[in-house]
């Protein structure tokens, strides 16, 4: 067993990072020429099959790849295992997804679900047979392959959605974008992880991969119910037009959310699982990566909530301004999101599974009662609701971070405090500056003048009151001396 030192933990999170920039910027570009060329209800019909696709991507592509990764011991029956389960479980979505097509169309009154559904369905399907692979070059820590995967899948979907969207072919050159994109890293995945060695299995592995995988996949479904079923709601509610609205903000949050969380705890991850006997280590290594994410992460959502206003109008133009309190929203649910995120990262890296669905169960619930009573509030209402779960569930992952791993939640709220008061602090800032002093500027000058504004603001603060912590990460980067095991 080889190791990866700290210097390759953190530059494997910046290549993620830079590649998840790379995919989310193509990706928004795709939106922004959506926003102009396509109609509202296109846009939203796009969404809704979407939310729908990704139970099959969440429950099984995450599930299986994830159980490959937390492995101790990967035996090549184990490989086969997996790659056994994906298919079948794929096939097995894949065909109770077409047959649905229809009444999903009928319950939500969208007509075209029921063209476009299928085709997307089968693109998740080609993505979860490549499950295992992808699994098997994470176990390796082979980031930056990954990462490259993901931006030629992105960067090629997006291309050839632009250019059918100039020719003409509406939705359609949606779902070209979106089936390119998973067919492509697919693809590439199975191409550079052909070589991984895959034995005939037998029950004894299925029923050591099960276990998890099941876990893993049945809290992934619950994440989906309780991420997309504002989606879900809006669509069945107001219907197309008004989802397409609700999408474009999420795009912008997406965006910035994505990049910053999905690398972090898919990398993360990785390290968690190594250093499963190790609990005062596991301690050290989450405060610290958590301390860190905070670092980043919310500036990044407390700005975005600062000029969303702008950012609105930059992007999607003056006609899609009820598009704009609805980011603010979703941006400021971003900061107890990330906490979320993470706290789960560690919970299921230790093999507490059934505890990590448990939670994720519990939101999805407690999400679907906040959305239908606060649905009376239209859309705005929905997006208040999101922001009030996610904060219940911080609260609770830090009362099971305690129980799980030691931590206590005067150590959890300590790693984050700072960087929660100054990004606020920062947010009250900006909107000061762009409502009192830069009014009449036109919105890309605004927009641009918010952005500096903050940067300037939070980097003043924490360089004065974190250097040494500014510096202790430099220094590691240039040759962190910590290791924890990798195949």
């Amino acid at each position: 067993m080889t190791t990866i030192s700290t210097r390759q933990v953190l530059t494997g999170l910046l290549s993620s990072s830079a590649a998840a920039w790379v995919r989310q910027a193509s990706t928004l570009v795709l939106y922004i020429m959506a926003a102009r060329l396509l109609a509202p209800d296109e846009i939203g019909v796009f969404a809704l099959a979407s939310a729908l696709v990704l139970a099959l991507e969440y429950g099984v592509f995450d599930a299986v790849s994830e159980t490959v990764v937390q492995r101790a011991v990967l035996e090549d029956g184990h490989m086969g295992a997996a790659i056994g389960m994906a298919t079948a479980l794929a096939a097995l979505f894949t065909l109770l997804g077409v047959l649905a097509s229809g009444p999903l169309a009928t319950l939500f009154s969208v007509p075209q679900l029921a063209h476009v559904l299928p085709w997307m369905i089968g693109s998740v399907a080609l993505l979860c047979i490549a499950s295992a692979h992808v699994g098997t070059l994470r176990r390796q820590a082979r980031f930056h392959l990954i990462s490259l995967l993901q931006v030629v899948g992105a960067v090629s979907g997006c291309a050839i959605g632009v250019v059918l969207m100039l020719l003409g072919w509406g939705i359609w050159s949606l779902v070209a974008y979106f089936l390119t994109e998973k067919v492509v890293y697919a693809a590439g995945a199975l191409a550079c992880a052909i070589r991984q060695p895959v034995g005939r299995f037998s029950r004894r592995h299925v029923t050591e991969l099960y276990g998890y995988c099941a876990a893993i996949g049945g809290q992934r479904i619950a994440f989906f119910l309780r991420n997309q079923m504002d989606r879900l709601l809006i669509a069945w509610l107001w219907g197309p037009d008004v989802l397409g609205a609700y999408q474009l903000a999420a795009r912008i949050f997406e965006s910035v959310g994505s990049t910053l969380l999905a690398p972090a705890s898919k990398l993360f991850f990785v390290t968690y699982t190594r250093l499963q006997g190790n609990p005062v280590q596991l301690r050290t290594n989450f405060l610290r990566s958590l301390e860190g994410l905070a670092f980043v992460a919310f500036p990044a959502f407390v700005g975005l909530a600062a000029v969303a206003p702008q950012a609105v109008h930059v992007l999607f133009g003056k006609t899609w301004g009820q598009s704009e309190l609805l980011l603010q929203l979703l941006s400021l649910g971003g900061i107890p999101l990330a906490l979320n995120i993470m706290s789960g990262t560690a919970i299921s890296a230790i093999g507490r599974a059934k505890l990590y669905l448990v939670v994720e169960m519990a939101a999805a619930v407690i999400g679907a009662v906040l959305l239908a009573t606060m649905a009376v509030f239209g859309i705005l209402g929905i997006a208040l609701a999101l922001l009030v779960r996610e904060s219940l569930v911080a609260a609770t992952y830090a009362v099971l971070l305690r129980a799980c791993l030691g931590i206590r939640i005067r150590s959890f709220v300590g790693a984050l405090a700072q960087c929660l008061a100054v990004s606020l602090a920062m947010g009250g800032f900006v909107i000061l500056c762009l409502s009192k002093v830069v009014p009449t500027m036109p919105a890309p000058l605004m927009l641009a003048v918010g952005v500096v504004l903050g940067a300037i603001f939070y980097g003043a603060i924490m360089s004065a009151t974190r250097w040494q912590q500014i510096s202790q990460t430099v220094a590691t980067l240039r040759g962190g001396r910590t290791a924890f095991p990798v195949e």
